[in-house]
């Protein structure tokens, strides 16, 4: 019988093959377990961020259940002093949900301002705040604003001229080395409006605190989940709402309402 003799090294190829095929399936298997890895991760972080950016309402009276609150609280009456605009006859009124700190409120704030004088005869322009409570400073602009409308007679005047005086120092103020993550400017201006006591007295009041987040809720309420939301009444009555509002579909709604 004759002797099968193996060509020399292909044993070692062979050999060599396997090798290569088993190290190309540890590399998949432990990429797949880093993706896999990295997925949980991404999910982790995405929950986590969810969790922070909705926990403002959880130690607070939760306010939907207040059969009442949406009504009261969308429209205001007429007696109701938080009227940049409000002329007596009027069929429209705009409710405009707004937060301090909300970069579109600060732009949207002029733009209704040229409103009032543009479309004043037709429509009546009020303001709600929706401050963003899960953020410290938000809340506590809020808190300081509402100290100014309280302690001025509850009278729109200054209310309105503090939130102007905010807007317009906002992106310089609130990017100085020593003002990030501080309302030190924002307390300061405040002074010309209120006295050193009442600043401290409101920013120590947890009725006052209260009343602020309330705000809040009852805009979640009335399913306010953005700011600013524009919300148009007509005779009293919702006809149209604008979330994240574009300063052209603003003013052709206004348009199409006082046309009618």
């Amino acid at each position: 019988m004759k002797n099968e003799k193996t060509k020399p090294g292909n044993s070692d190829k062979k050999i060599s093959k396997g090798k290569q095929s088993d190290e190309f399936e540890s590399y998949l298997n432990l990429h797949t377990h880093k993706l896999i890895y990295g997925l949980f991760g991404i999910m982790f972080l995405m929950l986590a961020g969810y969790v922070y950016f909705n926990q403002d309402t959880r130690d607070t009276r939760d306010y939907s259940q207040d059969k009442n609150i949406e009504d009261d609280f969308v429209l205001p009456p007429a007696n109701d002093e938080k009227y940049l605009h409000f002329r007596e006859g009027n069929r429209l009124t705009v409710v405009n949900y707004f937060s301090l700190d909300c970069p579109f409120c600060r732009k949207l704030f002029k733009i209704e301002e040229g409103f009032v004088k543009e479309f004043g005869d037709q429509v009546n322009f009020a303001f709600r705040d929706k401050p963003l409570v899960s953020q410290p400073l938000s809340y506590e602009k809020a808190l300081i604003k509402e100290c100014i409308y309280i302690n001025n007679a509850s009278s729109s005047e200054k209310y309105f001229a503090f939130t102007r005086e905010v807007f317009e120092k906002y992106d310089y103020e609130q990017n100085l080395p020593e003002n990030r993550g501080k309302n030190n400017w924002v307390k300061q201006l405040s002074l010309k409006y209120i006295s050193e006591e009442q600043l401290e007295s409101c920013l120590n009041d947890n009725n006052l605190r209260q009343k602020v987040i309330g705000f809040k809720l009852k805009a979640d309420a009335s399913q306010i989940t953005w700011t600013p939301t524009i919300v148009l009444f007509q005779d009293g009555v919702e006809v149209e709402r604008i979330e994240k509002v574009w300063v052209d579909i603003y003013r052709r709604v206004l348009e199409k309402y006082i046309q009618q």
